[in-house]
């Protein structure tokens, strides 16, 4: 049975900028459980690979084809289903993935045979079994599943809750061959492990927390440490949604870096609370490598923080900034704009940062996403649908304060200014910030003219 495993190009033209660009960890993994079933599988990572689907399905000639993809590559899996038949018409056609966890039904099609809303790999490797051993008569019992019933009607079966501990250290010789393709900012090449499912808060605007039915399961740091010991690369992205989470299991990773002698530099996650008030342990995550915290600042509105739901504060978000300083610490902080902001609201976001000496940031516009706890609130009021727009920097509802075109001209005004800090402040040097506002300035001034 030989299997090609696929992660979609990019959706969109900034899904190109090459400035993240992460290892195929998901494709990794299948491929892993894959090969120790016995199958022969193979990898396909369309967003970096030149080599079109169907130049590689003619190549390959699989009977099975596996698509994982997030919400705004909808259009782009089902495209690739419909390829995938239309080359060999009785290959199989499954779909996994983040987005099919939580939004399986927006992936009913039909040029795809069943979908997966679970991360077990168990689960797959039982679908996989079923049809390579011709037992598809088996397969409506298998838990984690939607598949069509003979009727063509689809049908969603109990969900199943992962056991993050049954990952495999997955099989990097993909990432070998190709990792100079992949990095985390001027981290490069860059590798990229996963400690955890789910997340342990309940942020009203997160998607992910909810994954794995909502439960959040951490990985044993032994088998942690044994796959970052294995990794033949000095860069290494933490995944997780958030890492820096309990503080004896911190303690447990830094005492098995020291031990086993690990010298790596490690980007994470963490929330802005855990680093405002755990100055101690970051400093000693310091030493035992971590280099960037991405911390989800959101606002330095503690009105909008507490819609959000952050249990946070303007005052922690600036505590948080100035401990990851004094540890020597990168801060990677992501704001949101949201469709109440006024004009001033963008002018006193751009004060902000430069007067906590926030240099690195990005900024997203408030988007409900499908799955998230507030989609349903504001499922009537979207403004556009197109799913490859939900990519946080296009603006899906409607401005209460000022036109579309209006609001558009803020986000760019901020990002304009965003830019000119981080020029000032010779951040990003590693790359030629011109060009990359010239990609940002052709952006919005495109959706200011639609």
């Amino acid at each position: 049975m030989k299997v090609l495993v696929v992660r979609p190009k990019a959706a969109n033209t900034l899904g190109y900028l090459n400035v993240v660009d992460t290892e195929p960890l998901e494709l990794e993994y299948l491929y892993t459980v894959l090969r120790d079933y016995g199958a022969d599988a193979c990898i396909y990572d369309a967003l970096l690979d030149r080599k079109s689907l169907s130049r590689v399905l003619l190549d390959e000639q699989p009977d099975v084809i596996c698509i994982t993809g997030y919400i705004t590559q909808r259009n782009l899996i089902r495209k690739y289903a419909a390829i995938a038949k239309r080359r060999i018409a009785c290959i199989k056609v499954i779909v996994g993935g983040v987005f099919a966890e939580l939004t399986y039904a927006q992936l009913y099609d039909e040029n795809i045979d069943y979908i997966i809303h679970t991360s077990s790999l168990k689960t797959f490797i039982e679908l996989i079994r079923c049809i390579d051993q011709d037992q598809e008569a088996a397969i409506p019992a298998i838990k984690g599943i939607c598949y069509r019933q003979a009727d063509g009607i689809w049908h969603k079966n109990d969900n199943v809750i992962a056991d993050i501990n049954d990952l495999p250290i997955p099989d990097r010789s993909y990432f070998y061959r190709t990792m100079d393709r992949y990095k985390y900012l001027d981290y490069k090449p860059c590798a990229s492990v996963k400690t955890t499912y789910s997340c342990p808060y309940a942020c009203s605007f997160c998607y992910c927390r909810k994954l794995n039915s909502g439960r959040y399961s951490a990985r044993d740091m032994q088998l942690v440490i044994e796959e970052i010991k294995s990794i033949q690369c000095d860069n290494i992205y933490v995944v997780d949604d958030d890492f820096l989470f309990d503080t004896s299991r911190l303690e447990t990773f830094i005492t098995l870096i020291e031990e086993n002698g690990i010298r790596k530099n490690f980007l994470v996650y963490g929330r802005a609370d855990f680093i405002a008030n755990n100055k101690p342990i970051m400093l000693r995550l310091k030493q035992a490598g971590v280099r960037v915290v991405m911390v989800g600042l959101e606002s330095m509105v503690d009105a909008e923080l507490e819609n959000y739901n952050k249990k946070s504060s303007r005052a922690i978000n600036e505590a948080c900034i100035r401990v990851l300083r004094e540890c020597d610490i990168t801060c990677m902080g992501f704001l949101m704009v949201d469709q109440n902001a006024q004009k001033s609201d963008f002018a006193a976001m751009a004060k902000w940062m430069e007067t906590v000496d926030l240099t690195y940031v990005s900024v997203a516009i408030h988007t409900p996403l499908p799955g998230s706890d507030i989609y349903e609130n504001y499922r009537d009021q979207f403004i556009d649908t197109k799913i490859q727009h939900f990519d946080f920097l296009h603006c899906m509802l409607q401005p209460k304060h000022m036109s579309l075109r209006a609001y558009y001209r803020e986000c760019h005004k901020l990002y304009r200014k965003i830019f000119r800090i981080a020029k000032r402040k010779g951040a990003y040097a590693f790359l030629d910030l011109q060009y990359y506002r010239g990609i940002f300035d052709h952006f919005f001034r495109t959706l200011m003219k639609e």
